[in-house]
C-alpha cells in the first residue's frame, strides 16, 4: 500500500492517495492504537504523560486519515468510495464503541483526574472523556455493552444511507423544457446557466431544470409561471420520499423509522427517557424542557409578526398577481416581487456586485481588521478537488493556520454548506507542531460565460458564516485535540463564531470593499446599501418561524419518539399546523431531506441555531457600540471565545467577553420584533 497517509504532513498530499490507501492505512493505525492501549492498561501507575496523551495523538492521527475520506465522500462521491467508506465507518464505529466501553481504561482516566498537577485544559479533557465513557455505556452489562455498541454501528450505516438517498434523489430529477416563455421573469444569467446545463447534459435546444440550489432557489423566486414554479417545488420538497416523481429506491421513511429507533434504544440503555436527554448531556442547554421553553417563548415573540407578515404578502399576492390563496410555491416569488416593489432591491441586481474574488478580498479584509490576521493563497499546493484553494493564516508574517476551500456547486458533491478538520493544533512535538487546517464548503455557481462566480448577498451571508467556523478552529491557541478549534464545544453554542461574522455582510463600511460591479468595478452605492438595510428585516417573523419549525420537530421528535407508535410525518405536519404561517401541501414530505438531524450532528440540536444566534446577536452588539472595526474588542472576542476552543464554559467565556450574561434583547432588535 502506499504510506502517504501514514506521513503526517503540515498540507495533504491528496494527489498522491487513492480510495484502495484508506482501509490499509486506518487498519494500521487502529493496530497502533490497541498495542498502545493494551500497554497502558499493563502499567502499574497511570499518568498524563504515560496514558492519556500518547492515546490522544494516537487517536488524533486516525481522526486525521478519517477526515480525509469523509471529506472526499462529501464532495468527489464516488461508487467505489461509497463501498469502502460503508465498511470503514462501521468499523471505526466499533473501534471507537470498544475503546469507550474499555472499563480498565474509564478506571485509568479516571484516576489521572484525580491526580494533582494537572493545568484546567487536562482537568477539561478529562471531564469531557469520563463523560464520553458514561454516555457509552462503559457501566452496562456486557450484553447491554454488545448491544450498544451494534446500534452505534447500525446508526453509522443507517445515516450514510439516508444522505446518499438525498444526493440521489437531488441529482436524479431534471426537468427540460424548450420554451422559453416558461422561464420568463427568470434573471439571464441563470437563463445561461440553465442552458449550459442541458448542453452538458446531451440536449442540443432547451433548458434543463434541476435541485441544486443555485439553480433551484432563483427559479423559485423570479419564474412568473406558477405551473412550474409548483412542479419545481414538488419535486424539492418530496426529495428522497414516496411522494412526487422520485425513485422510490432513494425513499428514507423505513430508515427514518430505523434511525429513530435505534437513538431511543441508545437512550434506555443508559436509563435516559429519550434521545433528547441523552442529546442535551453535552450541550448548554440544561434538559429538554429548557430548550422547549427557550422555542416556544421565542415562537411566542415571532408569531405574532410573522403572522402580520404573512396576512400581509396574501394580500399583495391577491392584489398583484390575483392569487386567491399563497401556495408554498408562491411564497419565494411573491416575497423577492414585494421585496423589490417596495426596497427597489433586486437581488439579481446585487448579485452582479458580489463576484466572488471581489467578496473573498473582502472577507480577508473583514479579518484582518477584526482578528488582526491576513489570508494568503498558497499556489502550487495538492488540493483535494482541482478547483479547491489553499489559504494560509498568518499573523504578523508567522502562519497559524490553512484553510482549503471549496467554492463551486458539482455533481457528486453533497449539497449545503459546512466546515470540516483536517489538522487540529497539535504540539506533541514541540518542537515541530502541526498548525489547524479546515475545509471550508460551499456550493456557488460556478464562474460562467466569462464571468467569475457570481453570489447573491445570501450567498456572501453563507461564506462568512462558514469562515466564522473556520475562524473557531483555526485560531485556537488550545493544543490538546478534544477541545482544541471547534472541538469539545457544546453544540448549542458551536453556531455563536460563525453567526456572529455574518453581521459585517450588512455593515456599510465592510460593504464598501466587499462589492464591487462586475462591468463598472464600483462599489455598492450608499442609496443601494441603505435600500438593503431597511430590507434586511423583510419577512424577519416568517423566516425566524420557519427556523423554530424546524428546531421544534426536531426536538419534539427526539423528546417524545416511541417506537412503534410516532408518526414522524404526522408530528412534522402536526409542528407546521401549530408553527408554520404558510400553509404545507400534503404531499409536502421535508423531513425525508433533512440531513441535518438525520444524517449530521444536528439530532435533538437543531434548535442550536437560534440558541446561538441570540448569543450571536448580543456579541455583536458590542461592536454596534465600541466600533464594528474597534480591533481591541475583535482581539476580546478572539481571546476569550475563538481561542479557547472547548477548554472553558461557553457561558464564563461569553461572560468574559460581554462583561455579562447574554440578553435576547439584540436578537429581537435585528427581527424587528
Amino acid at each position: 500500500m502506499s504510506t502517504a497517509l501514514l506521513q503526517e504532513q503540515q498540507l495533504p498530499a491528496f494527489e498522491t492517495y487513492s480510495v484502495s490507501d484508506f482501509r490499509p492505512a486506518l487498519e494500521a493505525l487502529m493496530s497502533q492504537f490497541n498495542n498502545l492501549l493494551e500497554k497502558v492498561c499493563a502499567q502499574q501507575e497511570s499518568s498524563w504523560d504515560e496514558t492519556v496523551a500518547p492515546l490522544s495523538d494516537l487517536s488524533r492521527k486516525i481522526d486525521h486519515v478519517w477526515s480525509i475520506a469523509s471529506h472526499l465522500k462529501a464532495v468527489a462521491d464516488s461508487e467505489e468510495l461509497r463501498a469502502v467508506y460503508k465498511t470503514l465507518s462501521e468499523e471505526l464505529s466499533a473501534f471507537y464503541s470498544a475503546i469507550a466501553q474499555n472499563k480498565e481504561l474509564y478506571s485509568r482516566y479516571l484516576a489521572v483526574s484525580e491526580q494533582s498537577g494537572l493545568n484546567a485544559s487536562q482537568k477539561k479533557v478529562l471531564e469531557n472523556k469520563l463523560r464520553s465513557f458514561r454516555l457509552s455505556g462503559v457501566a452496562l452489562e456486557d450484553d447491554a455493552k454488545a448491544e450498544f455498541k451494534a446500534l452505534n454501528q447500525k446508526l453509522v450505516g443507517l445515516s450514510n444511507r439516508f444522505s446518499e438517498n438525498v444526493l440521489d434523489s437531488s441529482q436524479a430529477w431534471s426537468l427540460h423544457i424548450v420554451d422559453a416563455e416558461r422561464l420568463a421573469g427568470v434573471p439571464s444569467s441563470v437563463i445561461t446557466r440553465l442552458e449550459e446545463r442541458a448542453r452538458d447534459k446531451g440536449y442540443e435546444t432547451g433548458y434543463l431544470l434541476g435541485l441544486d440550489l443555485t439553480l433551484y432557489l432563483p427559479v423559485m423566486q423570479y419564474c412568473e409561471d406558477r405551473d412550474l414554479r409548483k412542479v419545481l417545488y414538488e419535486a424539492f420538497i418530496t426529495r428522497a420520499s414516496n411522494q412526487g416523481p422520485h425513485d422510490l429506491s432513494h425513499a428514507n421513511e423505513e430508515l427514518m423509522r430505523d434511525i429513530m429507533d435505534a437513538r431511543l434504544r441508545k437512550s434506555e440503555l443508559l436509563d435516559l427517557a429519550s434521545y433528547a436527554d441523552l442529546s442535551v448531556q453535552t450541550k448548554m442547554a440544561e434538559s429538554p424542557q429548557q430548550v422547549l421553553d427557550f422555542l416556544y417563548d421565542l415562537h411566542e415573540k415571532a408569531k405574532p409578526l410573522a403572522e402580520k407578515e404573512f396576512v400581509e404578502l396574501t394580500a399583495y399576492a391577491k392584489q398583484k398577481f390575483g392569487l386567491a390563496e399563497l401556495a408554498a410555491w408562491d411564497v419565494p416569488f411573491v416575497t423577492e416581487t414585494l421585496r423589490k416593489e417596495r426596497f427597489d432591491v433586486d437581488q439579481e441586481l446585487l448579485r452582479q456586485y458580489f463576484p466572488l474574488p471581489t467578496v473573498l478580498s473582502g472577507l480577508f479584509e473583514v479579518l484582518k481588521r477584526v482578528f488582526g490576521v491576513e489570508l494568503e493563497e498558497q499556489e502550487g499546493v495538492s488540493t483535494p478537488v482541482p478547483d479547491a484553494r489553499c489559504f494560509k493564516v498568518l499573523q504578523n508574517g508567522q502562519a497559524l493556520a490553512y484553510i482549503y476551500m471549496d467554492l463551486y456547486s458539482r455533481d457528486g458533491k453533497r449539497g449545503g454548506a459546512w466546515v470540516g478538520t483536517c489538522h487540529k493544533l497539535t504540539e506533541f512535538d514541540k518542537e515541530e507542531p502541526l498548525l489547524p487546517v479546515a475545509y471550508l464548503v460551499c456550493n456557488f455557481a460556478a464562474p460562467s460565460d466569462g464571468k467569475p462566480s457570481l453570489l447573491t448577498h445570501s450567498d456572501v451571508v453563507t461564506l462568512f458564516h462558514e469562515c466564522g467556523h473556520a475562524m473557531h478552529h483555526c485560531l485556537t491557541k488550545i493544543s490538546y485535540p478534544e477541545i482544541s478549534g471547534i472541538a469539545g464545544v457544546p453544540w448549542d453554542a458551536v453556531e455563536l463564531p460563525s453567526q456572529f461574522l455574518e453581521n459585517w455582510c450588512w455593515q456599510p463600511e465592510a460593504l464598501e470593499f466587499l462589492s464591487s460591479h462586475v462591468d463598472d468595478k464600483e462599489s455598492l452605492p450608499d442609496a443601494l446599501i441603505e435600500k438593503m438595510m431597511k430590507a434586511k428585516s423583510f419577512m424577519a417573523g416568517m423566516q425566524t418561524v420557519r427556523q423554530l419549525e424546524f428546531g421544534l420537530f426536531d426536538f419534539c421528535l427526539h423528546h417524545e419518539y416511541q417506537k412503534d407508535k410516532t408518526d414522524i410525518q404526522g408530528l412534522l405536519e402536526r409542528t407546521q399546523a401549530d408553527i408554520s404561517v404558510v400553509p404545507v401541501p400534503s404531499f409536502a414530505r421535508f423531513a425525508n431531506a433533512f440531513t441535518h438531524i438525520f444524517a449530521g450532528g444536528y439530532a435533538a440540536g437543531y434548535y442550536s441555531y437560534k440558541w446561538a444566534e441570540l448569543l450571536s446577536a448580543d456579541a455583536f452588539s458590542a461592536f454596534e457600540e465600541e466600533g464594528v472595526f474597534n480591533q481591541q474588542t475583535g482581539l476580546r472576542f478572539r481571546n476569550e471565545i475563538l481561542e479557547c476552543g472547548g477548554s472553558r464554559d461557553v457561558g464564563e467565556m461569553f461572560e468574559s467577553f460581554r462583561g455579562r450574561m447574554p440578553s435576547s434583547e439584540a436578537l429581537l432588535k435585528q427581527m424587528g420584533a
